[in-house]
């Protein structure tokens, strides 16, 4: 979640100035290049993360495959709960 605020918080202002700011086609072409250049590294990373994440997922699942089908179970049995009530 952090990369994705720091992605937020590096596309939207640009974006916002961009909109309130009269600039000739060049120079949004500029700014539209600058901005990808901050943002692609960012999403790069955050991409890496998930991978990341997965692989350590996937790693626990073959470690522990019968505390994740009663987990499964479990879940699967409190959301039958939820859903039945309404």
């Amino acid at each position: 979640m952090v990369g994705l605020a720091r992605l937020t918080t590096a596309v939207v202002p640009p974006i916002e100035e961009m909109a309130s700011m009269e600039m000739n086609p060049q120079q949004m072409a500029d700014r539209a290049r600058e901005l990808q250049d901050r943002v692609v590294p960012q999403i790069d990373e955050a991409r890496q993360n998930i991978v990341d994440l997965n692989n350590r997922v996937v790693s626990f699942i073959r470690a522990n495959p019968g505390t994740c089908l009663l987990g499964a179970v479990a879940v699967g049995f409190l959301v039958g709960r939820i859903a039945s009530r309404r």
